[in-house]
């Protein structure tokens, strides 16, 4: 098992730059040092202030019925919102995998646009796509960007990134406890100050860190979450289901909840009776062992798996009430049997801290583990890996892990945490020739004031979400990403076809009971003027389709 230990002996040696990322490498010349070692030390707050990490979201279409345009459409109104300010926006429209046309947008300012688009030249009876294809700036080093927000006691985090969402793009954090003093402060968001907040419950916000309110004015939802709870941990899946742990033993240690609409009730997952200290039984078998303290999820669909570590209590400080169980739960929405397996080196060691531990998959089914101590040592690391049969390959004694945040960047190349000084973590992950993780240091991240992490969470464009239960505080920040793009596809649902023009005009198949074209100057003819014409189609019924067209 490698073990890490205090570095020494480092030396800048070479630039490199990747794809996505842009770090300084820093060859090792000690032999006592099993590792790599790269600091590039960076105060973020302001540093590349025009620099972007945008993204296209709640993109709509106008005029789409049925998957269908009319046979007359000449144009597609289509709109869409930018995260931030861009330097490139294009709407494409896609043949299956064939880029035919692009149309590229004048406005690259954050927000709400409309634009435009031409079918001209198009081929009747085929189904088009398209997408919104927004570039930035090159981001060369961390970046907070936008509001910073109090929050009294924030513990999870996670993004909407399934575009096929009504909610893409949306932001979900969990809060789990506030003081009965803290109501009337105004600095909480959580509170039932400026935001009118409900407390204990979900929250949300827009891709451009808006706060999302409900009808009645407040802000956050409890959906049926038990009284007695704890949100804890949330997770939100490739195939778009959004699960949210509960630290506390009361109703179970896991429910799922409605991505794009958190009013309806969060259902329990298990299947059971549930004890006062949180164990969930069916007959004579366990299902769940107790109250969650960490949750990772890998896979989709039939895939689809979830680890939870809990613990017997709730407030468990004996590594001997921990237990870690996978579930391989698949497409179900409820389990009522004996876990799918164990993760032997994450049951009965190393955990005391139920408040500040996190667990994250890597793309080998390995598990990455950060605990909440002061003063790591070897029976209570602060950072550790667990390899795919469940072994402990990996230990960190030197690196406090603050709140217990660690995660993987989207692509698992980079692991985040935050260390003994207060600062944000980003460490470049290799394995040696055993197949053991190695860690090389990229960035060390001043991040004042937030100075820790419960849960962090991406986005599509590289942003990474983080909120910090020490500090109270949630945010972002742009990670480095020289090739700054990303395209978004509109949901299935606005995708189109152009019927081929017949005499009959709707989809309907309603006679037509008369045809008229006008021109800009208002004159009528019932053939087309040479320019732009609107074609005022009138059916035998009494209705009338409207449309602009130029011969």
């Amino acid at each position: 098992m490698r073990h890490r230990c205090h570095p020494q002996g480092f030396l800048v040696d070479i630039l490199v730059l990747t794809d996505n990322y842009t770090f300084l490498l820093i060859n090792q010349k000690t032999k006592t040092m099993k590792k790599l070692l790269l600091i590039a030390s960076v105060v973020a707050m302001g540093l590349a202030a025009n620099a972007q990490n945008p993204y296209a979201y709640n993109l709509k279409a106008e005029g789409i019925t049925e998957g269908k345009v009319d046979a007359n459409a000449t144009v597609l109104n289509v709109s869409y919102a930018l995260n931030a300010p861009a330097k490139a926006v294009a709407v494409e429209l896609y043949d299956g995998e064939t880029l035919v046309k692009s149309f590229p947008a004048t406005d690259l300012t954050a927000g709400a646009h409309e634009q435009e688009i031409s079918l001209e030249g198009l081929g009747k009876d085929k189904t088009y796509t398209w997408k919104v294809n927004v570039e930035g700036e090159a981001v060369e080093t961390p970046t907070q960007k936008g509001a910073l927000y109090q929050i009294y006691s924030p513990s999870g985090l996670a993004i909407n990134n399934n575009p096929n969402s009504e909610a893409f793009g949306r932001i979900y954090l969990a809060e789990s406890y506030v003081e009965e003093a803290s109501l009337s402060k105004d600095k909480y968001i959580s509170s039932a100050g400026q935001y009118n907040g409900v407390g204990v419950g979900i929250y949300q916000f827009d891709p451009q860190l808006n706060p999302i309110k409900n009808e009645d004015g407040t802000f956050g939802l409890k959906g049926g979450f038990p009284e007695a709870g704890r949100p804890n941990r949330l997770a939100f899946t490739d195939d778009g289901r959004l699960f949210l742990s509960n630290r506390k033993p009361a109703g179970g240690p896991l429910f799922e909840l409605n991505p794009e609409d958190l009013t309806q009730n969060f259902k329990p997952v298990f299947v059971g009776e549930v004890a006062d200290n949180g164990v969930v039984t069916n007959g004579d078998v366990t299902v769940a062992n107790g109250a969650n303290a960490a949750m990772a999820w890998r896979g989709s669909g039939d895939n689809l798996q979830i680890a939870l570590l809990n613990d017997l209590t709730g407030v468990a400080t004996s590594q001997s009430q921990y237990t870690c169980e996978v579930y391989n739960l698949g497409t179900a929405t409820t389990w009522n049997k004996a876990p799918s397996s164990q993760v032997a080196g994450l049951t009965a060691q190393y955990s005391v801290n139920y408040a500040g531990i996190n667990i994250f998959y890597d793309n080998d089914g390995g598990l990455w583990y950060g605990q909440f101590r002061a003063a790591p040592s070897e029976t209570q690391p602060a950072l550790l890996h667990v390899n795919a049969e469940g072994e402990v390959d990996y230990t960190d004694i030197t690196s406090l892990v603050r709140a217990g945040g660690v995660a993987l960047t989207p692509d698992g190349g980079f692991l985040l945490y935050y260390n003994a000084m207060y600062k944000l973590v980003m460490a470049k992950v290799e394995k040696d020739a055993a197949g053991e993780p190695e860690l090389t240091t990229v960035y060390t991240i001043d991040t004042n004031p937030i100075r820790g992490c419960n849960q962090f969470a991406f986005d599509v464009a590289n942003n990474v979400y983080l909120c910090d239960n020490g500090g109270e505080y949630f945010g972002l920040y742009q990670l480095p990403r020289t090739n700054n793009s990303y395209a978004t596809p509109a949901m299935e649902k606005y995708s189109f076809l152009i019927p081929t023009l017949t005499g009959v005009e709707s989809v309907n198949a309603k006679a037509v009971a008369s045809v008229k074209y006008v021109n800009l100057q208002g004159a009528t003819s019932a053939t087309p003027f040479e320019g732009v014409n609107v074609v005022v189609t009138t059916y035998t019924d009494g209705s009338q389709n409207v449309v602009k067209v130029i011969k």
